[in-house]
């Protein structure tokens, strides 16, 4: 394992997945002309998203799972070409079998939103999943931020991992394969380049084996930005979440059975 294991003393587990911004631009430009090293690259996976949330939150563990794949990033999927998720499956294994959690969550934003939703719904061990403004079009995200990562992410386009497989998470979710209860939170936003695929999925992925709860910023704020200025609520909500209990927030409103309303600070 790769990652950062914190043991705070507590029979929960939170594992959280990384967005992308681990690797700065210019890191990029010099590893695509062979001007840095692979090694150079892996330091700035050590760099994790919520890491201070290990002293504010104390009454869970947590695994900082890293996705120093296909050279930069491969959306904890693909690690130049290769299907990688039984990997990353086996690496959840190996951390939560350290204890005998009684909980386990997959949490993450970005990047490590669609992370922690896929490998969620997908471990046998994760039984929570919350899941921030993901990428349910991996590839629309790639080819309008990140385009010059698309020949590592795909690499010879084999048949498991290329660009129409990437443009829908569905592709790697078979429902028979949950082989659990899952209850999963999103927090999305109205503003956020993929609120509509975000809400289709999260109405798609109900059923009797899955409690889907979608919550909706309606702030004017795009992608990052309504992560980054609600840091509070999310902590909150994760809070929430670790002690079953319904988050009480004065913007926080119910539209319906499973969705609510975020109105922002």
């Amino acid at each position: 394992m790769s990652g950062k294991y914190v043991d705070n003393g507590s029979d929960k587990l939170i594992i959280v997945f990384q967005s992308a911004g681990r690797v700065p631009q210019e890191a990029i430009s010099s590893y695509l002309n062979n001007d840095i090293t692979d090694e150079e690259i892996r330091r700035y996976h050590e760099k994790y998203n919520w890491f201070n949330w290990t002293k504010k939150i104390e009454e869970a563990d947590f695994y900082y799972i890293e996705d120093h794949y296909s050279g930069i990033y491969g959306w904890y999927l693909s690690d130049f070409g290769k299907n990688i998720i039984g990997t990353i499956q086996e690496e959840i294994k190996k951390v939560v079998n350290k204890k005998k959690y009684q909980m386990v969550i997959s949490f993450g934003s970005s990047k490590g939103g669609t992370g922690a939703l896929i490998h969620g719904l997908l471990s046998p061990y994760i039984s929570k999943v919350f899941s921030l403004v993901p990428q349910i079009d991996i590839n629309e995200y790639v080819n309008k931020h990140l385009p010059m990562l698309k020949p590592l992410i795909y690499a010879d386009n084999r048949e498991s991992i290329n660009e129409n497989i990437m443009s829908d998470i569905n592709n790697f979710i078979d429902p028979l394969n949950i082989t659990r209860k899952k209850t999963i939170f999103f927090y999305t936003g109205v503003s956020d380049e993929q609120f509509k695929e975000t809400k289709r999925f999260s109405e798609k992925i109900a059923s009797d084996k899955v409690s889907s709860t979608l919550i909706i910023n309606v702030e004017k704020k795009k992608h990052s930005p309504m992560v980054m200025d609600n840091v509070d609520f999310i902590e909150n909500l994760l809070k929430s979440i670790l002690s079953n209990k319904r988050t009480k927030d004065k913007n926080l409103f119910q539209l319906e059975p499973k969705t609510f309303l975020y109105l922002g600070k």
